[in-house]
């Protein structure tokens, strides 16, 4: 009877302290989570919760109490990108080459960019691939494109050549977030007045033209050669919207419709209007190789 009452006792003792570790373990675990998630009118530490910018620009926009820009400003070849040699129907050869940008940068402005020369692919290249696969024969044969930073602005150049010597130009102009630059804005960072740039951008029209009266014995001639005059020095013409691109050391170029008594009746054309050593740098007669390829 003792026997049975000792074991009957120490079973009592066994489970007493089972329910005692329980009730231990159970207020740890509820103290763990109650440190872990502080209460919510606790303000928890600033450090912990705030991401650190992870860029310098970042870091600026943050000490500056401003938003941090959108995806940087960037430029790449479209996918659809294409060149090679092309023989059409009647033997004629042509060497092709066709590249457009493809602008980056969380802006509309850059996305109004992208959709225009999706416009210039549509107008310019896809009907001359298509005239390839007939066997055709094709009258664009360029599109090509530049871009150079001066000053915090990026200027972006697109040009296309046709048969005929025929050129056109598209200018973009962009701040280091992919945003617009205006013509006056540009020519505030330039330096130049919208006059002072009209005046001479009149001056190299005027000397491409090269109109001289003593050169033209014909009054019908000379007539003609002076209404291309007054037409491509006309205010809707020669203005200080003219497009405008920006070497990176600083060779302004703008691009020109010229007027002429024959053919097409007018072309554009790239010229350029200073620079800042008075000489046609480097990467300007690159450009201008690729005008003339």
């Amino acid at each position: 009877m003792i026997k049975k009452t000792g074991f009957f006792f120490l079973m009592i003792l066994t489970f007493a302290l089972l329910l005692s570790a329980c009730g231990a373990s159970g207020a740890q675990d509820t103290a763990a989570a109650e440190t872990a998630a502080p209460a919510a009118d606790v303000a928890p530490d600033a450090d912990a919760v705030t991401a650190q910018p992870e860029t310098a620009a970042q870091q600026d926009a943050a000490a500056a109490g401003t938003e941090p820009a959108g995806a940087a400003l960037g430029f790449t070849e479209r996918g659809d990108s294409i060149s090679g040699e092309y023989t059409d129907g009647s033997g004629n050869r042509y060497t092709y080459s066709y590249s457009l940008p493809l602008v980056s940068g969380d802006t509309d402005y850059a996305a109004a960019v992208n959709k225009e020369l999706d416009g210039v692919y549509e107008t310019y290249i896809a009907p001359e691939l298509q005239h390839m696969d007939a066997g055709n024969s094709i009258i664009t044969t360029c599109a090509s494109w530049r871009s150079a930073e001066y000053k915090g602005v990026t200027s972006l150049l697109v040009y296309l050549h046709n048969d005929w010597d025929d050129s056109a130009y598209r200018v973009y102009h962009f701040t280091a977030d992919g945003e617009q630059v205006t013509n006056p804005a540009l020519l505030d960072t330039l330096g130049l007045s919208g006059e002072a740039f009209t005046a001479a951008a009149s001056e190299r029209l005027s000397d491409r033209i090269g109109y001289d009266p003593a050169n033209y014995k014909s009054d019908e001639i000379r007539a003609a050669m002076e209404e291309c005059l007054e037409k491509t020095l006309a205010p809707e013409n020669c203005n200080a919207e003219m497009p405008i691109y920006v070497t990176s050391s600083g060779t302004v170029c703008f691009v020109g419709r010229v007027y002429t008594p024959a053919g097409a009746g007018y072309y554009d054309q790239l010229f350029v209007l200073s620079s800042e050593d008075g000489s046609l740098d480097e990467e300007l007669a690159e450009l201008q190789a690729m005008l003339a390829a």
